[in-house]
């Protein structure tokens, strides 16, 4: 449970929010699978399978990047922001 400041419970308030922000990450990320995978069936059309796989690869990345730093939002728990930190920094090291 967070404890607010003169123990005030904030948890009511901060779940919901950091719920719909998880749930927005998980929308970017399937709304970033099919746009990817739109585009990359569409670059099949003009360009070698090579070139248009390895597009498809760096789109998806960076899709799941964004969605997948929207969705630790439930680190705002001070105990578990170094979880969160490091799941960034992963994140960007390997797929952006």
């Amino acid at each position: 449970m967070a404890e607010g400041v003169g123990g005030n419970d904030f948890s009511w308030l901060v779940e919901p929010i950091a719920t719909g922000i998880e749930l927005f990450g998980v929308a970017v990320i399937l709304l970033t699978v099919a746009i990817a995978t739109l585009g990359y069936l569409l670059a099949l059309r003009t360009t070698d399978y090579g070139p248009a796989y390895r597009d498809y690869r760096a789109r998806l990345g960076r899709g799941f990047c964004l969605g997948w730093n929207c969705s630790s939002v439930q680190t705002l728990s001070p105990l578990s922001q170094h979880r969160s930190l490091g799941k960034a920094l992963a994140c960007s090291a390997s797929w952006c």
